[in-house]
């Protein structure tokens, strides 16, 4: 069983197209690497997994009681 699952994801700025058609699934005990040049999209695609943003087209599913969680790049901290 997926904890969660992306489907035929993109993001697009204007003109510029970030991705399009991401999609996988990561289960229980899995781990993934999220690697690419500077303004590839890597942090867009997180802040879309953890429901800061939403994408252009596709769906993110999460499985019945989990939960996503970001820290970002430049936290504005007090």
């Amino acid at each position: 069983m997926s904890l969660i699952s992306v489907e035929n994801l993109s993001k697009e700025y204007g003109a510029r197209a970030l991705f399009a058609g991401v999609g996988f699934a990561l289960g229980r005990g899995e781990r993934a690497g999220l690697v690419g040049p500077n303004g590839a999209g890597k942090s867009t695609l997180l802040r879309i997994l953890s429901g800061r943003e939403e994408p252009d087209t596709g769906r993110v599913g999460l499985a019945a009681g989990a939960r996503t969680g970001h820290l970002t790049q430049d936290p504005e901290l007090p």
